[in-house]
């Protein structure tokens, strides 16, 4: 477990992350293009314009995360865990509207 770490700007690049909990961490504007990401969490962290759009994730918990600028692909929908008030900012985030 990772906890109130600073990590702005991170690039973790084709790296493998398994059962790993980040907890109230800032790692805006990180990047985490080609890595491998499974059972990972993001518990209360601030996820502000971090790219995910090229990584495998499976079981991401993103609950309780600030996600102003998230990067993901519709597919990665599938493994995402989120709490209902972020499931209107994803859909935004997508390309969505509400209406």
């Amino acid at each position: 477990m990772l906890r109130n770490c600073r990590a702005d700007f991170v690039r973790i690049n084709s790296s493998r992350m398994n059962r790993l909990c980040f907890e109230q961490c800032r790692l805006a504007e990180a990047d985490f293009a080609n890595s491998e990401l499974k059972d990972v969490a993001f518990l209360g962290c601030d996820l502000t314009n971090v790219d995910l759009s090229k990584a495998q994730i499976r079981n991401l918990d993103i609950s309780g995360s600030k996600i102003d600028g998230l990067v993901l692909a519709p597919a990665q929908l599938r493994g995402l865990t989120l709490e209902a008030s972020q499931a209107l900012q994803i859909v935004q985030l997508l390309g969505g509207k509400i209406s």
